[in-house]
């Protein structure tokens, strides 16, 4: 069941990178790329990576259906 949380919340940030930006960041961000296949590499896990037209911010947002202590190294 949370995997199908997951999954959805995955989907939304796809569909939806632009807003999801705009909301978070307070401002219109133009979007370069989007990569929503899983990033693994260690010690990184990202459910999907928004690169922004911007040399001063990165925003990675990871969706978590049950609390994870390392999520700050994760990240």
């Amino acid at each position: 069941m949370l995997l199908m949380y997951d999954n959805v919340c995955k989907l939304l940030a796809e569909r939806f990178s632009s807003d999801f930006a705009n909301w978070l960041l307070n401002e219109p961000i133009a979007l370069t790329e989007l990569k929503p296949t899983e990033l693994s590499l260690n010690p990184i896990r990202a459910d999907s990576l928004i690169f922004l037209q911007s040399e001063e911010v990165v925003l990675h947002i990871e969706f978590q259906t049950s609390p994870d202590e390392d999520i700050p190294f994760r990240m």
